[in-house]
């Protein structure tokens, strides 16, 4: 058999479901790691204290920084004329560059290739025989951090 094989998954893996089969007990995942600002925290328990749980899926904080990085940016060059709203499309890619912003995953600065962030990503290993994604999460084995 496969008992000594280490098995191994990438963060579409790394969900709230998969973790708790119990054939992923011992297996490790690559995933974001979890942002460890002031601002995170504060929105964990906000949506805690509306949905009753914790944010479950591996990219909810770059998701929730992404849609506020374009919805500031279509803010800035948006022209309402009339009841017709334009955006014009290089002035959102310039703007977009020109995104400096505190999000919950840190401080994000694009650049002029539209590169806003350095993805940081933990190695955890599921070692609970009933295991939970926060619990998988925590457990942290390793950060890779570009540059580092």
């Amino acid at each position: 058999g496969l008992e000594d094989v280490k098995l191994t998954g990438a963060d579409g893996l790394l969900s709230d479901t998969y973790v708790t089969l119990p054939q992923t007990k011992g297996m490790y995942f690559s995933g974001p790691a979890t942002p460890k600002t002031p601002a995170y925290a504060d929105f964990v328990k906000k949506y805690e204290s509306k949905f009753g749980e914790k944010p479950i899926q591996a990219f909810h904080a770059q998701a929730y920084d992404a849609a506020n990085m374009l919805l500031d940016a279509i803010q800035a060059v948006a022209q309402q004329k009339g009841d017709v709203l334009y955006i014009d499309m290089k002035d959102l890619r310039d703007a977009l560059y020109k995104t400096d912003m505190q999000g919950l995953t840190g401080h994000i600065v694009c650049n002029e290739f539209g590169d806003c962030a350095d993805a940081v990503i933990d190695i955890v290993q599921n070692t609970d025989a009933t295991p939970d994604i926060t619990a998988v999460k925590a457990n942290v084995l390793y950060e890779f951090r570009p540059g580092q």
